[in-house]
C-alpha cells in the first residue's frame, strides 16, 4: 500500500512543536543555571510567618558597599526590590507558581546580583523540596516562625515545623526564630544528624525597631547580615530604609453619604490564630467596635475552622467572605474552641461580593452586620472599622480593597488605645 506524504503532515508538525518546546524548556534550564552560579549568596525564607518581612529586612540589611542584592517576595503582593532598591511587581501570566523562581533569578543575574533572597511560596513539603533542591539550592535557610498553619501539612505546630525542615535536605546554614522548645529540640537533633549549622535568633531589649515589622523578624535579618559578614551596627543603620508590606501601617476610610466614616484595617497576611491576634492586639482596636471579617477560602478547609474557632465567643458578631458560612453557621462550635467566653453567642453574617460593589452598598451591609448584633451588645461607633482576617487573597475581600482604593482615602495608622487581653 503505498503511503500519501499528506498523512505524514499533522504528526510531523505535532512533533516538530514537541522538540521545539522541548528544547526551549533545556534552554531555559541551562539559563537558569547559569545565573543561579552567577549569586554568590543564595537565601531562602521559608516557614509560616514572617516570610515576605523577613525577605524585605535581610534586602535592606546586606545592601551596601560592594553588595548588590535583589530579593523576591511572594506575599500580600507579588513584588521584586532590585539591586537599586526599587520595587516592581512581579508580572504574572496566571496563577502563582514556583515557575517565578527561576525567572527571579534571571533577572537577579541580569542585574549583576551578588545576592539574592527569596520567598518561598510553596507551603507543601514537595514543592518546597523542589524549590530548594532544583530551583534556589539556597546557601542559607531562614525560618521565622511555626504557626499552626497550613494543617493540610501537619496538625501540630511541631509536626509542620519538621515537614518543612525535612522537605529543605541539607543546606549549609539554617537560621530561625523558632522559640517553641520542642520543635527547637527536633530542629537540634535534626541539624547535628545531617550537618547543619543551625543558629538562632532571638529578640532582647536591645533589638532595634523596624516600624512594620517584627522584632523577631528584624534578628534574623541582623544574624543573616553577620554571616555575610556586615557589622550589626551598619546593619541596623541599613535597616532604617526597610519597605514594607503594603498596606502595612496604612488604613483606610471612605465617607458614605449621609452614614458614619467606613475604615479598612487589613490584617489577612496573619494567617494563623495566634499571629491574627498578635497583629490585631498591636492595632489597639476594640474588639467590641470592630467589624471582623474572616477571609474563607475553598482550598484551606483546616484554616478556616482554626479561625472560626478562635473568634468564636470572642466577637459579638463575624463576618464570613468566601465559601464557608454556612458551615460557621451549622458547626458544633463546642468542638472547635477553647478560648474564654467573651459573649454567650456569636453571630455570622455573610459578606458577599455584592455587597462590596459600591459604597452604598457596603455601607448598608455595616448597618445590617450592626443590627445583628446580640440584644445587649450594641456596635456604637460613627468610625466603623472592618478588618480583614485569615486570608490575604478572594475574590469578595479583593472587591472590597478596591472598593477602598477607588474611592477612599489611605492615612498613616495610629493605634485608638490598648486592645482587650
Amino acid at each position: 500500500m503505498p503511503i500519501e506524504p499528506s498523512s505524514w503532515v499533522a504528526g510531523g508538525t505535532a512533533l516538530t512543536f514537541v522538540v521545539a518546546f522541548g528544547a526551549a524548556l533545556i534552554a531555559d534550564h541551562v539559563r537558569a543555571v547559569r545565573s543561579r552560579r552567577r549569586l554568590r549568596t543564595r537565601i531562602l525564607v521559608t516557614g509560616s510567618r514572617g516570610k515576605s518581612g523577613t525577605v524585605r529586612l535581610i534586602h535592606a540589611a546586606l545592601s551596601g558597599g560592594d553588595a548588590l542584592v535583589y530579593a523576591k517576595m511572594t506575599g500580600t503582593l507579588a513584588a521584586e526590590i532590585d539591586v537599586h532598591g526599587i520595587e516592581t511587581p512581579t508580572v504574572r501570566l496566571g496563577a502563582a507558581g514556583v515557575s517565578e523562581m527561576p525567572l527571579a533569578i534571571r533577572r537577579a543575574a541580569a542585574q549583576g546580583a551578588t545576592s539574592e533572597v527569596f520567598e518561598c511560596m510553596a507551603v507543601t513539603p514537595a514543592l518546597i523540596a523542589l524549590v530548594q533542591q532544583k530551583m534556589v539550592r539556597a546557601h542559607i535557610v531562614v525560618i521565622p516562625t511555626i504557626r499552626l498553619d497550613h494543617l493540610e501539612e501537619g496538625l501540630s505546630e511541631l509536626d509542620i515545623g519538621m515537614s518543612i525542615l525535612r522537605a529543605l535536605d541539607r543546606p549549609s546554614i539554617v537560621v530561625t526564630g523558632v522559640t517553641q522548645p520542642r520543635i527547637a529540640e527536633a530542629y537540634r537533633a535534626h541539624a547535628a544528624e545531617r550537618g547543619i549549622d543551625l543558629r538562632f535568633a532571638v529578640p532582647t531589649a536591645n533589638t532595634p525597631t523596624a516600624p512594620g515589622h517584627h522584632p523577631v523578624n528584624v534578628e534574623l535579618a541582623l544574624a543573616v547580615a553577620e554571616l555575610e559578614g556586615v557589622p550589626r551596627a551598619v546593619a541596623i543603620e541599613r535597616l532604617l530604609a526597610v519597605s514594607t508590606e503594603p498596606r502595612a501601617l496604612t488604613v483606610q476610610e471612605l465617607q458614605p453619604e449621609g452614614a458614619g466614616l467606613l475604615r479598612l484595617v487589613d490584617l489577612g497576611g496573619a494567617n494563623d490564630p495566634q499571629s491574627a491576634r498578635e497583629a490585631f492586639d498591636a492595632t489597639g482596636l476594640d474588639r467590641d467596635t470592630v467589624i471582623p471579617v474572616l477571609v474563607n477560602r475553598w482550598e484551606r478547609p483546616l484554616r478556616a475552622l482554626s479561625f472560626i474557632g478562635a473568634a468564636v465567643h470572642r466577637f459579638p458578631v463575624v463576618a464570613i467572605a468566601g465559601t464557608l458560612h454556612a458551615h460557621a453557621v451549622g458547626l458544633d462550635h463546642s468542638l472547635i474552641t477553647k478560648v474564654e467566653r467573651l459573649y454567650d453567642e456569636t453571630c455570622f453574617v455573610p459578606l458577599r461580593r455584592r455587597d462590596c460593589g459600591s459604597v452604598l452598598r457596603l455601607s448598608a451591609w455595616v448597618e445590617r452586620f450592626i443590627a445583628s448584633s446580640p440584644e445587649g451588645i450594641p456596635i456604637p461607633r460613627p468610625a466603623r472599622t472592618i478588618v480583614l482576617l485569615e486570608n490575604t487573597h478572594d475574590p469578595t475581600a479583593d472587591a472590597l480593597r478596591r472598593l477602598f482604593d477607588e474611592h477612599g482615602v489611605t492615612r498613616a495608622f495610629v493605634p485608638e488605645g490598648r486592645a482587650h487581653a
